[in-house]
């Protein structure tokens, strides 16, 4: 799709599901991870095909490699690396530009099978890192080296959604409450916990500016931008000697509300012409123009927790 115009440029058809799609670094070709073990390679200009290469779940013993479907895939452009992991297994390391294996990362014992399940999982953007972050069902977010399979760092975060700002100094975690944490990247030391009664988290993404970031939770998507990261954000660009003094310290915790459900609207009517009277869980009547939605006045307000049900407007005698 050219989104500027929103204009789709060209579509192919696949045999299996994507797990994963991601550009390389120059925006030249488009590669796809398949739940049956493959991945594809396309060209961007045309949507050409450009090779397909297969997968699989390496162990020692070649013979007894693992054919079933993945569980997860993440590919990562500015490393030119694709990660694929199997239920309960380790994650499985691919350098993109040759198609060779690089590795396994265990976050157990190699020898220990089954291994921790894999919840989500995320490259770090910034290639001086070479970092990944992977989050597990039994709670544990751990930061490693790709290339190496060393671990890092580890903390409990029980997150099963990740991301990453664009400098990579920044990651975000999502669970299934509604709490959004924000650590340092590479040592995942805790900056920011906003605690929220809500329902679970479904994606998050930084903004250009590596400051603001969005979640999307049930129907709505909530914009956030939290002073920790701004503080990050400007001792990073000063100094990494004044960055490691700049944002020490306990991390920011606050507990948010993002929604006010006694302002739900439960009954609506138009007047047929601008106005819009709105009935609300909180026993209020309101009014809004019908164009722009901006609200005008209150018009009635019942007792507190009596929700307006119905609301009939009669058009000839001008009554609500």
């Amino acid at each position: 799709w050219d989104i500027s115009v929103g204009t789709r440029l060209w579509a192919v058809d696949i045999t299996h599901r994507l797990l994963a799609v991601g550009f390389n670094e120059d925006d030249t070709v488009l590669t796809g991870a398949t739940v049956a073990n493959y991945i594809i390679y396309w060209d961007v200009e045309r949507g050409d095909e450009i090779e397909r290469v297969f997968v699989s779940d390496q162990v020692e013993d070649e013979s007894n490699t693992y054919r079933r479907a993945p569980s997860h895939a993440q590919i990562c452009g500015e490393l030119n690396l694709l990660a694929v992991c199997y239920r309960q297994r380790p994650i499985n390391l691919w350098d993109l530009e040759d198609k060779s294996f690089i590795g396994q990362f265990h976050k157990s014992a190699p020898d220990i099978y089954p291994g921790p399940l894999l919840v989500a999982m995320v490259f770090n953007p910034n290639p001086d890192m070479n970092l990944a972050a992977a989050s597990y069902q039994d709670g544990d977010l751990v930061i490693f080296n790709p290339w190496t399979q060393r671990q890092h760092a580890i903390a409990e975060a029980n997150a099963h959604t990740l991301a990453t700002s664009s400098d990579g100094a920044t990651l975000a975690t999502g669970d299934g409450g509604g709490t959004v944490q924000i650590f340092d990247f590479e040592t995942l030391r805790l900056l920011y916990r906003s605690t929220v009664n809500d329902f679970d988290i479904r994606a998050i993404t930084f903004a250009s500016n590596n400051v603001r970031f969005f979640d999307i939770r049930r129907d709505h998507c909530n914009v956030w931008e939290p002073s920790a990261i701004v503080r990050q954000t400007v001792v990073g660009d000063e100094s990494s000697e004044y960055c490691s003094e700049g944002v020490t310290g306990d991390a920011e915790t606050v507990e948010t509300q993002l929604w006010d459900y006694s302002q739900a609207i439960t009954a609506m009517v138009s007047d047929g012409v601008d106005l819009l009277y709105c009935g609300k869980k909180n026993g209020s009547i309101e009014i809004y123009e019908a164009k722009i939605g901006q609200h005008k006045q209150q018009l009635y307000r019942h007792a507190t927790n009596a929700a307006i049900r119905h609301l009939e407007w009669n058009n000839r005698a001008n009554v609500l």
